[in-house]
């Protein structure tokens, strides 16, 4: 009953969103986090630096990708990936699997980026169309907005690894969602 454009919404939201919360999140967290895993501050810079690299490769390398793989398949395999690593940087011993952790992260939201803003753009009804660019772009800052929030709140709590397992929810949320979602018709899926 739910109209297939607002699932491609959530989606997409979903799947991006996480990467820019984490972000700012981890901006606002780099003193912890420097702590935590015992590290200098010159080290500190690499996970958002690599991180924000492995994002823009993505974005290039997504939608060459999904045209091959088809959407299905590419979408819940970067899902995958950014699950895997959230699991990851949940665990991170120490700064090189936080950073392994951040490019998988950002390099499997860069390649959903541009092969799911189309799909969604495409997936509402031309009267509407509007409401989705108000949909998604309400959806990516208010992640950034609620990356700032809980970001401030883990400052206060003085705790960071809990952040990542939001995005432990929301990639279980995409894959479940998703799997159901897309069509396993390789022919629909480009």
């Amino acid at each position: 009953g739910i109209p297939s454009f607002v699932i491609i919404s959530i989606l997409t939201i979903f799947a991006i969103g996480p990467q820019y919360f984490i972000n700012l999140s981890y901006t606002m967290n780099q003193q912890i986090i420097q702590n935590g895993l015992h590290f200098n501050s010159q080290f500190s810079l690499y996970p958002a630096t690599l991180s924000n690299l492995a994002f823009a490769l993505g974005v290039l390398l997504g939608p060459m990708i999904a045209r091959n793989a088809g959407i299905r398949k590419h979408y819940l395999t970067c899902i995958f990936l950014f699950l895997c690593a959230s699991i990851l940087n949940v665990f991170a011993p120490n700064i090189v699997v936080l950073i392994l952790g951040r490019v998988v992260q950002s390099l499997s939201a860069g390649m959903i980026f541009l092969t799911m803003l189309p799909i969604s753009l495409r997936s509402f009804p031309g009267n509407i169309r509007n409401f989705f660019l108000f949909m998604i772009i309400t959806g990516l800052f208010g992640s950034t907005a609620m990356g700032a929030c809980f970001g401030s709140l883990s400052l206060n709590i003085d705790a960071w690894r809990w952040l990542f397992i939001l995005n432990i929810f929301t990639s279980i949320i995409c894959l479940i969602v998703g799997y159901f979602t897309f069509p396993k018709h390789k022919e629909h899926q480009k």
